[in-house]
């Protein structure tokens, strides 16, 4: 068996491992709420007047309408920055309450960084490969007959 069939087959069979630990569905749940505050707070700076004012895709009576300075305005502006509060609000509730549902020990914290890591070092030596780790997993979960 080839170098390369031996990685593919180590990389899932890790990458497996990793999904079957206690953290792994806490810790990618927590991740996606990271990411989805991440993009709230890039909405919060892309959602601007001066950034608005730019944007083709809206109409110029529009961007009159709630764009200059006037009651409208003030009311647009305030509605985006309650609504981008508002759903990372509901992040970090969603967050929190997942933590106290399932917490872990921090031998399990570690265990799952420890394999987490290894997982992205093994990315790198695929990606070093020309191959992409996810249609590798994929390959490799086919072949399994999973």
């Amino acid at each position: 068996m080839s170098y390369i069939d031996q990685l593919k087959k180590l990389y899932y069979a890790e990458r497996c491992k990793l999904e079957s630990m206690p953290s792994y569905e806490q810790e990618s749940r927590a991740r996606l709420f990271s990411k989805q505050k991440d993009i709230m707070n890039r909405l919060r700076e892309r959602l601007t007047p001066s950034e608005l004012e730019g944007r083709s895709d809206i109409a110029e009576e529009i961007k009159d309408q709630f764009l200059l300075p006037g009651e409208k305005a003030d009311r647009f502006k305030k509605s985006i920055e309650q609504q981008i509060h508002e759903q990372i609000d509901a992040f970090d509730a969603e967050a929190k309450v997942g933590y106290q549902r399932s917490p872990y020990s921090p031998e399990e914290f570690a265990a799952y960084l420890i394999q987490l890591d290894k997982i992205y070092m093994m990315e790198d030596l695929l990606s070093e490969e020309r191959l992409f780790p996810d249609e590798v997993y994929e390959s490799q979960k086919a072949a399994a007959g999973q």
